[in-house]
């Protein structure tokens, strides 16, 4: 059975539908993080990225890489391998030997990860029947998360570290998770968001529109029920009515538009009124003007 895949612009909702997907029955890995990504996919993700001088935000580099066919048909070779051996215990939380695990690989299963927006084209070949969720989220809020995590966590995170200051251009590390200056700013967030959009426009340009569910992440908040009964029916599961009713509390409805509560970012929406918002334009100038 091919996968599920989700993908959207990091802060877009996208640990919330997976979420949502684990509640409802979707095997999303045994080794999930606190924003339910797969530590052995994004890790393969990474290994992408990094092949080709890329990061998660300046995914340039990897957009160009994967334009080229026979990049692509190197890196699913590569990536095949590794899906075949031992290292896949590590998502499967037991042996491929075991009952349990080979129970799993039946059941209907995936993985979320913002960078599957610029990989998706490796996956494909390696799971060309694979179904992929979109989580579109509005950009101004999208830039407003991505500012606040950069200034409540990893400037603190970093200094609490090192005793130091991070650096004023260019990325710093915390653990493993690579921060970056960018998103320091809302016009830097916002100006991501853009390019992952623009990704993700292109890759459903080149592929079948029946491949693809597209979610909006205040549509979701806002009437949670519709949105279940469409993953459930393209995601193939079965959960009963107690569990949907529990997936639809996972998510909170003041967090759509949530730059509507912030004079600050009312201005910013208006001043990128004139910008591609993909989809948003409407929603947005009604709600500023």
């Amino acid at each position: 059975m091919d996968p599920v895949i989700v993908l959207g612009m990091h802060r877009s909702g996208t640990s919330m539908i997976a979420r949502m997907l684990d509640k409802l029955g979707l095997f999303v890995g045994a080794d999930v993080q606190g924003d339910h990504e797969s530590l052995f996919f994004m890790r393969l993700n990474e290994t992408i990225f990094q092949a080709a001088g890329a990061s998660w935000d300046y995914p340039a580099k990897v957009a160009s890489c994967l334009a080229e066919p026979h990049q692509v048909e190197e890196q699913a070779a590569q990536l095949g391998r590794l899906l075949k051996g031992p290292t896949i215990e590590q998502y499967l939380g037991a042996t491929p030997e075991t009952s349990a695990a080979r129970a799993k690989r039946k059941r209907p299963w995936g993985w979320k990860d913002p960078r599957n927006s610029y990989t998706l084209p490796v996956w494909r070949r390696i799971f060309p029947e694979a179904r992929i969720v979109h989580v579109a989220r509005n950009g101004i809020d999208v830039a407003a998360s991505l500012r606040r995590r950069h200034l409540d966590l990893t400037i603190p995170g970093y200094q609490r570290l090192t005793g130091q200051k991070p650096p004023q251009f260019g990325f710093f590390y915390l653990g493993e998770i690579r921060f970056t200056q960018r998103c320091a700013t809302l016009e830097g967030g916002l100006s991501l968001w853009q390019e992952y959009m623009d990704a993700i426009t292109m890759q459903q340009r080149q592929t079948p529109p029946e491949a693809w569910l597209n979610l909006r992440y205040e549509d979701v908040l806002a009437d949670p029920d519709p949105a279940i009964d469409r993953l459930v029916a393209f995601c193939g599961l079965a959960p009963d009515s107690a569990t949907k009713i529990a997936a639809a509390t996972l998510g909170r409805k003041d967090n759509a538009y949530r730059f509507l509560q912030d004079d600050e970012l009312l201005v910013f929406a208006r001043s990128v009124l004139d910008q591609s918002l993909f989809g948003y334009e409407d929603d947005v100038r009604a709600l500023v003007t």
